[in-house]
């Protein structure tokens, strides 16, 4: 992966925002308030959101839409609201199991539809 020069972020969840950050094998990562393991901050750099080609979003549940209901916090819908709409360069692709999906979510107006949702089973696109 490296070796190509592929560029990995990771999100970073600070103070009600998410901020991704460059990581690489010799990364050092910390435990968030939830847990996870996140890059240090004070060592990787920040990548805008704009610059991402592709976003791996988690998510409670999804529809044969790819609209999505997330963990609760907004903190992807925050940082999607940043992406230009008009100018689409980054791919939303949702990871879920089969058993996540429902017949239908209804979008809040601040809501950015995925563009696929990839289960175990299937791939969903918008």
């Amino acid at each position: 992966f490296w070796a190509e020069r592929k560029e990995l972020c990771l999100p970073v969840t600070d103070k009600g925002s998410l901020r991704f950050y460059e990581y690489g094998s010799d990364s050092v990562l910390l435990k968030n308030r939830f847990g996870i393991s996140e890059p240090d901050t004070n060592q990787a750099k920040e990548i805008p959101i704009q610059s991402l080609d592709i976003i791996l979003i988690p998510l409670v549940a999804f529809d044969q839409s790819c609209n999505r209901i997330g963990m609760g916090s907004g903190f992807y819908d925050k940082a999607l609201s940043a992406l230009d709409n008009s100018k689409k360069n980054t791919y939303l692709i949702g990871l879920a199991y089969e058993f996540q999906k429902v017949d239908q979510i209804e979008p809040n107006k601040w809501d950015i539809p995925l563009d696929y949702v990839v289960t175990e089973k299937k791939v969903y696109h918008s």
